[in-house]
Order: C-alpha cells, then structure tokens, then sequence
C-alpha cells in the first residue's frame, strides 16, 4: 500500500543533491531513504551524522511504497538505481540484499545533514511518486525548498557557467577557460526539459511559475535561468513579479494549472503591474 506521508530536507541537502551529477532512479531511491531518515528521527535531520555514521538497513518494500514506481512489481528498480549510485558521493557500496537495502552515507553527503540552516524543503512521497524524470524531483525540491516564501525565487542548477581562466602570475600566455562539468547543459538544449518540469510541478502544487533565461552581452550565452513562483500565499507587489534583470528573454508563463506561453520584452511591460501568474 502506498505511504503518502511528508518529511523534512535541509537546504544544504537539497542543494547538494541538484548541484552535482545525478540519475533519476538513483535520486528517487535517496529520496525514499530521507523519508525513512526523518522518520526515525522525527524530523530532527541534523542527527543524522550521529545516528547514520555506520552501514544499516531499510526495507525495501518501505522504499517502494514511499517513492517506487507506481506500475513496478518488484525490486528491478532498486538494483538499477544502487548501479547509478555508485559514482554519485551520496551512499557507499548500496546494495540489495533479498528484500532489504543496506546504505552508508557517504562523508561529504553525511555532512550537509549539519550545516547550520533555517531553510528546509517540507516534501510528500505522493508528490516524489508522480515525477516522471530527473529534472522533475530537481524542480519539485528547489520549488519546496524555496515556495514559502513571501517572494520566492531559485536559480535552476545545471546550466553552464561562464567561468573565468585562473590567472598566474609566473606565465604571460594565454590561459585556456576551464572545462565545464559535463552534466551541465545549454539551456537551448535543456529548456525543454526543465518547462516540461515546471509544468508538472504546478500540477502537482496548484503553483504559478515564471522562467527566466538571462543572457550575458557577450555570446548571447545563457548563465542564468531565474526562476519565480507564485502561490496562494505569496505577497508579489506590483512592478516586481514581471520584472527581471537586463539581458532576460523570452520568459516562460506557466499559470497554475500546467500551461504554457512565452512572454516578449512588449507583453513582460504590459504585465508590469500583475501579483499573480495569468
């Protein structure tokens, strides 16, 4: 039977999980072992590194039934993502042992569970259960972590930065730019996948989004996509939920209900004065 249950993620842990490599299945089993974490702890997650320093076990019918797939009879899955885990600095050696998956928090994960923060994303399984890719749970995080707030506003990870050569003193040549993590993608070839997120999520949380790509002057290269959310509890004043900084193009409405318009330099100044997405 399905468990439909809430649970509790610093914000140092969300940002770590969406700012490094990631796979979809390997993210979505993590996001069934943090329901189990703060389960145990009673929503007290800055003891995990006290209590989860050692190997320990959790079944994986519980796993299954917080965040599995809906339509998977068995534990193909977990086995599939224990595969993806295994480069992802999350968990050491995961497997599945019969019905029951043994973790150990990697150190650099363990530690973000004790970093001091006052920001938490609230998160449901039911809600980790309907996202259907990658960019979906990464959406769904960031917009709990940050949706409670009175102006709510993310950057979307993953988007390449423009990155500066390191200067050295010793040599008059040219520096080559560093190379740029490989699982960051232009978002020319990502803005698909990251609306199609966005559209799901304000299925799911009856949100209103506004995405925002800005572009440097040089290149037309795209550093920057903001991204603002709209609920029934936020406090947008006039002239400030259509504003964005200069160099914003083609803004992407998504009122809540999941569709879908883009917005020109002409229409952004003609909403000038809205508080809500429509």
């Amino acid at each position: 039977m399905p468990i439909n249950d809430t649970y509790v993620v610093p914000a140092p842990v969300v940002n770590f999980l969406c700012e490094h490599e990631r796979s979809f299945l390997a993210l979505r089993l993590v996001h069934g072992l943090l329901y189990v974490l703060d389960t145990a702890l009673r929503g007290k997650m800055a003891l995990v590194p006290a209590h989860f320093s050692k190997e320990h076990s959790v079944r994986t019918s519980t796993l299954a039934a917080a965040v599995g797939p809906e339509k998977a009879t068995d534990n193909r899955w977990v086995h599939a993502a224990c595969l993806e885990l295994a480069d992802q600095n999350i968990l050491k050696n995961p497997t599945v042992q019969g019905r029951v998956f043994r973790f150990e928090l990697d150190k650099k994960f363990s530690a973000t569970f004790s970093t001091p923060t006052t920001a938490f994303a609230v998160m449901r399984t039911d809600q980790i259960r309907q996202c259907r890719t990658l960019h979906d749970l990464i959406f769904l995080s960031l917009t709990c972590l940050h949706g409670g707030k009175d102006r709510p506003r993310f950057l979307l990870p993953r988007i390449p930065m423009r990155l500066e050569p390191e200067s050295s003193p010793s040599s008059l040549l040219p520096q080559e730019p560093p190379v740029q993590d490989p699982w960051r993608v232009p978002w020319c070839k990502s803005s698909r996948s990251w609306v199609n997120a966005a559209i799901r999520t304000s299925q799911i949380l009856d949100h209103g989004y506004l995405i925002a790509p800005r572009q440097d002057m040089i290149d037309d290269f795209v550093s920057e996509v903001a991204v603002k959310i709209q609920t029934t509890k936020t406090k947008w004043e006039r002239g400030t939920l259509y504003k964005f900084q200069p160099g914003t193009r083609s803004v992407i409405e998504i009122p809540t209900g999941g569709t879908k318009s883009v917005l020109n330099a002409e229409a952004l100044a003609h909403k000038w004065h809205q508080t809500i997405i429509q």
